[in-house]
């Protein structure tokens, strides 16, 4: 993979600014806040946030679950019926929701086998089971990242998140000139090709580590059961 052109400064803003706006409607508290948090729920919260991202478009939000691990204030179950009935206006979402369909390595359901099977994607109603809770679509999507990002430009994304420039947030520090810095960020945003969503992923990787990207059983419990 090429490095891609890295996301502009302002195009990160607008991005770390949905974020926050997402972030407090879900939980009552800034970004920041919540990314200079050390407890073990602060890194469910950011991969659940991220998970809306690509997930709010096909979903409608509703009453919170009588528990949750995270203390959501909204729940986001996917609308009734496939989501290109819900698509306008959210094409690259939709594009990339049917790529993570598709047998692969970050697809659990169906690997890929070497025969034709492999250009035949599960069907929409085993995708929304497979991914019912934002955390499990994020851990899909960062495994189709480290999938796609794997010996295309000469490193891993292990390699790239664990990189010595890739130093944690801390309170003080300017966001969007950390992660403009991250090498990282524009092979993942021209993969993605949706911003907020790369930055949401970016930053799980570099405030939480590398397996909090890629462990298939790291966090991947339904908020309202785990």
């Amino acid at each position: 993979m090429a490095q891609g052109k890295a996301l502009k400064k302002s195009e990160i803003r607008a991005a770390l600014s949905e974020l926050n706006e997402l972030c407090k409607a879900e939980y009552g508290i800034e970004l920041e806040q919540l990314l200079i948090d050390k407890t073990p729920i602060a890194a469910m919260r950011m991969q659940r946030l991220t998970g809306i991202v690509l997930k709010q478009r096909f979903a409608t939000p509703g009453p919170p679950p009588n528990y949750s691990v995270t203390t959501a204030r909204r729940a986001w179950p996917w609308k009734d019926g496939s989501p290109e009935e819900s698509a306008a206006g959210a094409q690259r979402e939709l594009e990339l929701l049917n790529q993570l369909r598709m047998p692969g390595p970050w697809n659990e359901r169906k690997p890929l086998s070497g025969t034709s099977d492999d250009k035949i994607p599960i069907t929409w109603d085993e995708f929304k089971d497979d991914v019912e809770h934002e955390r499990g679509l994020f851990k899909v999507v960062a495994l189709y990242v480290a999938d796609k990002v794997k010996g295309r430009d000469g490193k891993t994304l292990r390699e790239y998140v664990d990189a010595k420039e890739s130093r944690r947030f801390e309170a003080g520090l300017d966001l969007a000139v950390l992660l403009s810095d991250v090498a990282v960020m524009g092979p993942i945003a021209s993969l993605l090709g949706l911003p907020t969503l790369a930055v949401g992923l970016v930053l799980v990787g570099i405030q939480y580590g590398y397996r909090k990207l890629t462990d298939p059983s790291e966090d991947r419990l339904a908020d309202s059961t785990s």
